[in-house]
């Protein structure tokens, strides 16, 4: 007859705790959290920080806080979608159009720019 000892037992509860634990804590974490080294999205920043500079949407000037790396509601929004593109959760055409129906029309060549700079395998 086989007997499980009582450490035996803690051990086994405490094992699987740990891992429904993590589990739980891996399905509930945003993209920015789980993702912390993006860095194909973070060099397709920087490249179109450069590259498609100035990067005009509504009034501002999205290089420059692409550089500092905070902005305030439209550069979140920004961040937002081109994050959605990168990562094929949005194509080409609803990111140029949630871009034009949140900044307005007449912004195409930033929106084209950042398009055309993505790259191939993505991330």
């Amino acid at each position: 007859m086989n007997r499980v000892s009582v450490t035996d037992s803690v051990a086994l509860g405490l094992a699987l705790a740990t891992l429904a634990h993590s589990l739980l804590l891996s399905g509930c974490a945003t993209d920015s959290w789980s993702n912390v080294q993006a860095t194909g999205f973070n060099g397709f920043l920087k490249t179109i920080q450069v590259q498609c500079s100035p990067l005009l949407l509504g009034r501002q000037e999205m290089s420059s806080a692409l550089q500092a790396g905070a902005g305030d509601d439209n550069y979140n929004y920004f961040l937002d979608q081109t994050s959605k593109l990168y990562y094929q959760k949005i194509g080409p055409g609803g990111y140029s159009e949630s871009l034009t129906a949140f900044f307005g029309t007449g912004y195409d060549r930033a929106i084209n720019c950042v398009i055309a700079k993505l790259p191939a395998a993505r991330s």
